[in-house]
Parts: C-alpha cells; sequence; structure tokens
C-alpha cells in the first residue's frame, strides 16, 4: 500500500546516504590536492564581496581537515533523524485526518487534553487536529513511536530495527547536547549499559558510559537500513 509520508522517508533515506557518499568523496578529492600543499604555505580567504581575511596557514587546513569526516558523518545523520521525525508526525495527522473523515477510527489515541479557542474564527475540528498535533510533538520519542508503530505494526515486527533506530535518536541528541558523549540518560533511555557500533572495518565496537561514540559509514548504513525495513514494514498497512 502506497502510504506517501512513508514513500518520501524510504525515498530520502536513499538520497540522503547517497548525497552523503557524494559529499565525502568530494571531501577526499580536496583532501588529497591540500595534502600536496607545503605546511608553511598560505592560503588566501575571502567570506564576502570585497570582504578577506589574513591568509590560512596550510598546516592549520590540514590539522582542521581531519575533524571534517566526522562532522560530515553526523551532519547526514542528523537530516536522516530529522526525517524520521517528519515522517512520524506526517503519519500522525494522517492517522488523525482518517478520524475525523470517518475513515478509521483512531482508537489507540485514547483521551487527550486539547487547547480550543473561541475568539478564534477557526473551525472546530481545524482547531482540534492543530492542538492534537501540537501535543504530538511535545511527546517524547518513546511515546511517538509507542503510538505510531502499534497503528501500523501492531505485532511489532522489525524490533531489533526499531531498537537500532532508538538508539540512534540517543547518538543525535548526545552530538548536540553532550558533544558525542554517552551519559546515564542515554543509557537508561534504551535500558542498557552499553551500545555496539560497527566500525570502519564492519567490526561492532562497544561504548559505556563516559565513552565519546564515533560514527562509522557501516554504522550509518545499518542505521538508514533499518529505517528502509521499519518503513516498508508499516507499508504493509491496510488502514
Amino acid at each position: 500500500m502506497h502510504i506517501p509520508p512513508i514513500d518520501n522517508l524510504i525515498a530520502n533515506s536513499t538520497n540522503i546516504f547517497k548525497q552523503y557518499l557524494l559529499a565525502q568523496n568530494a571531501l577526499k578529492i580536496g583532501g588529497d590536492t591540500i595534502s600536496g600543499f607545503a605546511d608553511n604555505a598560505l592560503i588566501g580567504a575571502s567570506v564576502g564581496i570585497n570582504v578577506e581575511i589574513e591568509p590560512i596557514p596550510v598546516f592549520e587546513v590540514k590539522h582542521y581537515w581531519s575533524t571534517l569526516p566526522q562532522f560530515m558523518l553526523e551532519t547526514f545523520h542528523g537530516k536522516l533523524i530529522l526525517a524520521w521525525y517528519e515522517c512520524l508526525a506526517s503519519l500522525f495527522i494522517l492517522l488523525v485526518d482518517k478520524h475525523f473523515s470517518g475513515t478509521r477510527q483512531f482508537k489507540e489515541l485514547k483521551t487527550c487534553q486539547l487547547k480550543i479557542d473561541f475568539r478564534e474564527c477557526i473551525d472546530f475540528v481545524d482547531q482540534i487536529k492543530n492542538s492534537l498535533s501540537k501535543n504530538f510533538d511535545y511527546d517524547t520519542y518513546k511515546d511517538k513511536i509507542k503510538l505510531i508503530n502499534s497503528v501500523l505494526n501492531p505485532g511489532n515486527k522489525r524490533e531489533n530495527e526499531l531498537k537500532n533506530i532508538h538508539k540512534h535518536i540517543q547518538i543525535r541528541n548526545s552530538f548536540q547536547h553532550k558533544g558525542g558523549k554517552i551519559d546515564e540518560f542515554f543509557l537508561q533511555e534504551l535500558g542498557v549499559q552499553k551500545i555496539s557500533l560497527l566500525s570502519n572495518d564492519s567490526v561492532d565496537k562497544e561504548f559505556m558510559q563516559d565513552d565519546i561514540v564515533k560514527l562509522s559509514i557501516p554504522e550509518f548504513d545499518l542505521f538508514r537500513r533499518s529505517i528502509v525495513l521499519v518503513a516498508q514494514t508499516w507499508r504493509q498497512w491496510n488502514g
């Protein structure tokens, strides 16, 4: 069954990973070029029209260049996380619309608190939908995925893939707020004492509390494939 938010997620997963690979190869070509320059050479730089900064020594560029592969991985990893969250929000709206159109009762939502503004000239149904959508935005990830998955995947297939996605949600949060450091809350959210990530050689490497997470291309691809497999399972829904 074609469900637009899920179809878009699968397409975005492929496109984001392809964009990453293209960017990574462009970075490698640039790095190979920079490595051929003498360390004491200077590079001129401009930051706007008729605005130039002092020349930058090549050795500084080389030092910074070594940090770019991980930075790029984190950036595209974050884009894929965003695509996943956007899909969840779109699916929630889809289920709410089905409820109000009489196509399918959204009984899994149970009881909700809503805000209706009688001063507005907006239709009450539209206000209800907007209020529900805002409530969903503020729900925890656990609550969001539990709700959506209970509808589209009541048999809870792809449990390992769903756990892997949750792990990467915490990894993204760690990059944003902790500099990649695994703290106690990170592990508590997952209900584990350590996590396992693939290295660049596709070998499992364990990370524990206070360790700094480092992504690899194989791990990023495994995350992408987890999303696609869950999405394909959801697409079998006949609601």
